[in-house]
């Protein structure tokens, strides 16, 4: 998975690939997060910005990834250019939907 996402980024204008540990908190990592056996699956954080790295737009959270098919749509949503989460499939939105549920109790 990180091998095709690295070639996604080295392909795209101004892209940055960072590996980290989980940013969402550990609490909601054990809940949803790629340690929990339900949903199991990375997270992706996408920041688009302009050539001076300074941000054109909201992050955008992505996931779980479970999968190759999960990693290819996260690439060519990549390649496409328009960074908004409009234009991932419903199954790459989950952990943003996770977040705004937690965030409202």
């Amino acid at each position: 998975m990180e091998q095709a996402l690295s070639e996604a980024t080295r392909h795209s204008e101004h892209g940055i690939l960072v590996v980290t540990g989980c940013l969402l908190g550990q609490l909601l990592c054990r809940t949803c997060g790629p340690s929990a056996p339900a949903a199991a699956g990375r997270v992706a954080v996408v920041q688009p910005c302009h050539a001076s790295r300074q941000p054109s737009g909201p992050a955008v959270l992505v996931g779980p990834i479970r999968d190759t098919d999960d990693a290819t749509e996260l690439c060519h949503w990549l390649r496409g250019g328009t960074l908004t989460s409009d234009r991932l499939p419903e199954r790459l939105r989950e952990y943003a939907r996770t977040l705004r549920r937690a965030s409202a109790n």
